[in-house]
């Protein structure tokens, strides 16, 4: 089975440092040579050289109010590229060589990032092919004289979330943002909600929820503010007051389990010395991982608040299927990249605290609240059964082909029929292994049988069995009729269990109603 990142070894690298000199310790448990160690000496222009061209960057482009006023400026290179460039510098500069090669032929999805360096964005890293962020899940972790606590954390029967929703008034991405996620969670009845909401987000009414019992989600949508000279004094904006990072510290007696502080410069940082030798806090992020929290995902500069809100969403989407909160943050700064690239960094500014292989929806769980869900929705639909649909498919031929064909087809589908449906994919596989400029690089999973499980609203897997049949038949481009493409499509499919896998009684019956030449309706 294809795993999802929580079965994988952690790649731990310590970067440690004192004075000029530069400790670097890495660890593979996947390999046999799982252990590199090296010194070195880092000139203090270098280390000054990446702190400039981050204020640069930042000046240039993390400042600008939205994407839009980005793409209107004709004056500089496209933000991907001075990302990337930014990216191998650190690489260059604050990576010694046997670590460079070690990192640009890594396999592992999870990464641990201990530092005591903690104001280089390390998650940056760029070989020259790709940052570390976009293909790992990394998670940071605070080398320090002072501990860091775990909590004995009271468990909840059913997973709770606090949402603290655009407590000034001001921030309609932010409401959409967190409209969109609590809908989801209703949708998927993945636990209990409480929101927060513009006037109602107030310090008492926050303090009122976070004494009752802990909650295993707290994600503030809202305005964050870093004080460089006293960052114990960095705040949280509520629509009364606001509360420091300091005094979360001292009321956080049962902290979440995951903090996503969507504000700008909410995981912005100073030195680590300054928790070392006053004994205060370097920012938000350490006032939540002292507290006791497991993972705290904040950003390092200033971002677009309609960017953040969409990584936001494609984050939550990825963790309520069961993803670890490491691999579903990088598939979130992934989308937004893929989207935004070229005119924003924000997706380079999300980073996380504590252990990315976090699950806070595990894939057993996930799947027995499916199951759950499923039958509480027939249960209440006894007379609207055709309205709800629920099927598992296997699939053991063509299955490469009909793989990718699912990716596509579901992508179709939500375009139109968004949160109606869900796919839950098992699949088996071996790698496969290329070289590219003499290095052996993963470049994907051969999979050999997958099954797939649909659930939901019966128009909605209408629409999506419909796409999956039409974009499989396209493989048979080459007939010269549509009829023997189907024919030999209906033969394929009889070696499939159920062998009628693409009917859907009252959508789509006949062959004829998938290739729109019947009369059945035609998308």
């Amino acid at each position: 089975m294809l795993s999802d990142g929580y079965n994988v070894p952690t790649v731990e690298l310590h970067i440690s440092k004192s004075n000029d000199e530069y400790f670097f310790l890495l660890n593979d448990p996947s390999r046999r040579t799982s252990l590199l160690r090296e010194k070195l000496t880092i000139p203090n222009s270098a280390r000054g050289r990446i702190n400039r061209k981050l204020d640069a960057l930042l000046s240039d482009i993390g400042l600008l109010r939205s994407v839009q006023e980005t793409a209107q400026r004709e004056e500089g290179e496209i933000v991907s590229q001075k990302t990337a460039e930014f990216g191998s510098l650190i690489f260059k500069y604050m990576i010694p060589l046997t670590f460079r090669n070690y990192l640009e032929q890594l396999t592992s999805k999870n990464v641990v990032i201990s530092t005591n360096d903690i104001e280089i964005p390390w998650e940056l890293l760029f070989d020259g092919e790709k940052f570390l962020c976009l293909e790992c899940g990394v998670g940071r972790k605070v080398q320090s004289k002072i501990q860091f606590e775990e909590t004995q954390r009271r468990e909840n029967a059913k997973p709770r979330a606090l949402f603290i929703v655009d407590p000034t008034e001001e921030l309609p991405d932010a409401e959409r943002e967190v409209t969109h996620i609590i809908q989801h969670i209703k949708n998927m009845g993945l636990m209990e909600i409480n929101c927060l909401k513009q006037k109602d987000a107030t310090a008492e009414n926050l303090l009122e929820l976070v004494e009752e019992q802990p909650f295993d989600i707290l994600h503030y949508a809202g305005h964050a503010e870093f004080d460089a000279k006293s960052p114990e004094e960095s705040c949280l904006v509520l629509h009364d007051e606001t509360i420091t990072a300091s005094y979360i510290l001292q009321v956080m007696a049962n902290p979440p389990k995951l903090a996503f502080i969507n504000a700008c410069s909410s995981a912005t940082t100073t030195h680590i010395e300054y928790l070392e030798t006053h004994g205060k806090l370097t920012g938000m992020a350490t006032a939540f991982l002292t507290s006791g929290v497991d993972a705290y995902i904040g950003t390092l500069w200033p971002v677009h608040d309609e960017v953040a809100s969409e990584l936001a969403i494609a984050f939550y989407e990825k963790i309520f299927k069961g993803k670890t909160v490491g691999l579903a943050l990088r598939d979130a700064k992934k989308n937004v990249f893929s989207k935004h690239g070229n005119l924003t960094n924000t997706w380079a500014s999300f980073v996380l605290y504590g252990e990315p292989c976090l699950l806070i929806i595990a894939p057993q769980e996930r799947k027995t609240q499916l199951q759950e869900l499923t039958k509480i929705k027939l249960e209440e639909k006894t007379g609207e059964l055709e309205e709800f649909f629920n099927r598992k498919i296997e699939f053991y031929n063509q299955v490469g082909e009909v793989f990718d064909n699912v990716k596509r087809a579901f992508k179709l589908t939500k375009n139109t029929l968004s949160n109606k449906i869900n796919l839950q994919v098992e699949a088996k596989g071996l790698p496969v292994f290329v070289e590219k400029d003499k290095k052996i690089i993963k470049k994907r999973i051969n999979v050999e049988e997958f099954t797939l499980c649909i659930y939901g609203d019966k128009r909605a897997a209408a629409h999506f069995i419909k796409h999956l049949a039409q974009l499989h038949i396209l493989w048979y481009k080459g007939f010269d009729e549509v009829s023997d493409a189907v024919e030999h499509f209906i033969k394929t499919n009889e070696l499939y269990n159920p062998q009628d896998w693409w009917k859907v009684p009252g959508y789509i019956e006949d062959i004829e109603d998938i290739t729109g030449s019947g009369d059945g309706w035609v998308l």
